[in-house]
């Protein structure tokens, strides 16, 4: 039996916090490496009909905008629990790394939250998910530099993005955010091999249809005692997948505008299922719906300053370098 308004664990709670706000720092990145914009017209072929590109083309297409803010729904069902929280989404101009987001899940009497706040320089995490907020920082000229030294002692490939889906899902992993939405996309296109795709709609709005599956590099980091079959190409046995954790993404993307209204992260029912998925097969973990975008219109700056007051705040940036498998630079001598 499900409950509407569950009092969950900490730990539960801190999955469902760290799927809703999947991090990445590859728009960044991918900003300062001059990546173009795919613009998406009505009747026009576009790489993006191609599964493999759909959503790294949505990513860069969204990184692209000079201002977005949307509303979001989330909805999770795990654990025999059913939780729906709401929030918004704010993107600054494409060269200001700028955004906001925020989510609240109301919990019976109480609620539980994440809200992260990138000014262009830090990036500040607030959480609430068990007792009192706690604050966060991501310095972001030392994710640069450490990017940079990488890069330059050959560490990280030109292409590469971190593999943001499986590990950002447990907890004390999540909420470590740079690159907003589109880095959410650049970082599924990382981790997942999307290979099926099909039209729907929502409402009376086109859509196309990515559905992935997770690639052997994750699932290795995910099952460490399947290595050999893995990487042999074998079958796999995905009911060895932590409870908390899906085996594939399903992303709805606006036929038009490629725009992502709705991510679902969906766990098989059958153990090991082939790469097509039907609703009859799985069970949806959580999803998250964006409605009403709107894009280039202007975002209030104020939106983007952050201010922790006499609050302590932890740095999180070490963390955030050690999932991208990123050392931290040695800082500058004085």
């Amino acid at each position: 039996m499900k409950h509407k308004s569950p009092i969950l664990p900490a730990a539960v709670l801190g999955v469902v916090i760290g799927i809703a706000s999947i991090p990445l720092v590859w728009p960044i990145v991918s900003a300062r490496a001059g990546a173009s914009a795919v613009v998406a017209t009505p009747g026009a072929t576009h790489e993006s009909d191609v599964p493999s590109s759909l959503v790294r083309d949505a990513a860069v297409t969204l990184a692209a905008q000079d201002s977005v803010n949307v509303k979001l729904r989330l909805r999770v069902d795990m654990f025999g629990q059913e939780l729906k929280g709401s929030g918004r989404y704010l993107q600054g101009v494409s060269s200001s790394r700028q955004f906001r987001f925020e989510l609240k899940l109301p919990l019976g009497d109480t609620f539980s939250s994440v809200q992260q706040v990138c000014d262009g320089q830090s990036l500040w995490i607030r959480r609430q998910i068990d007792g009192p907020p706690t604050i966060a920082k991501v310095d972001l000229a030392k994710v640069d530099a450490s990017i940079e030294l990488a890069n330059a002692n050959g560490g990280v490939a030109g292409n590469s993005a971190p593999a943001a889906g499986p590990s950002m899902l447990i907890p004390g992993a999540g909420g470590l955010a740079a690159g907003g939405l589109a880095g959410v996309l650049f970082g599924l296109d990382r981790a997942c091999d999307f290979r099926e795709a099909t039209d729907t709609t929502i409402g009376e709005v086109p859509m196309r249809v990515a559905t992935g599956t997770w690639k052997a590099s994750q699932l290795v980091r995910m099952l460490p005692d399947q290595k050999a079959t893995i990487e042999a190409g074998g079958n796999v046995d995905l009911t060895k997948l932590p409870l908390h954790m899906p085996d594939r993404v399903v992303v709805y993307l606006g036929r038009d505008d490629l725009f992502p209204y709705r991510i679902e992260y969906r766990r098989s029912t059958g153990g090991n299922p082939p790469v097509a998925l039907d609703a009859s097969s799985a069970n949806t973990m959580v999803s998250m719906e964006l409605f009403e975008a709107r894009f280039n219109s202007g975002v209030d700056p104020q939106e983007f300053i952050y201010t922790p007051g006499a609050a302590p705040v932890g740095d999180e940036t070490p963390a955030y370098l050690a999932e991208l498998g990123i050392p931290q630079s040695a800082p500058a001598p004085n």
